[in-house]
């Protein structure tokens, strides 16, 4: 096995530079997979009228016993 060292012969500026340029496109990326995410979790939790609980619209006094669900 060679012992050679992996030297890169950009300099620091060139790599800052290529990074710099790409960092907004990464940006967009991330906000895009987070946008899908937060639109697969809201699909997930959305839930049929016909199952959803409501309260009761019954107007009830501190006396009365708790509805039975």
């Amino acid at each position: 096995m060679s012992n050679a060292t992996y030297s890169d012969s950009r300099g620091d500026d060139e790599v800052a530079a290529e990074v710099r340029a790409v960092r907004p496109e990464y940006a967009d990326e991330e906000a895009e997979a987070a946008e899908l995410e937060a639109a697969e979790n809201a699909a997930a939790l959305e839930v049929p009228l016909s199952l959803r609980v409501t309260r009761d619209s019954t107007p009830r006094s501190a006396d009365d016993p708790p509805p039975h669900h």
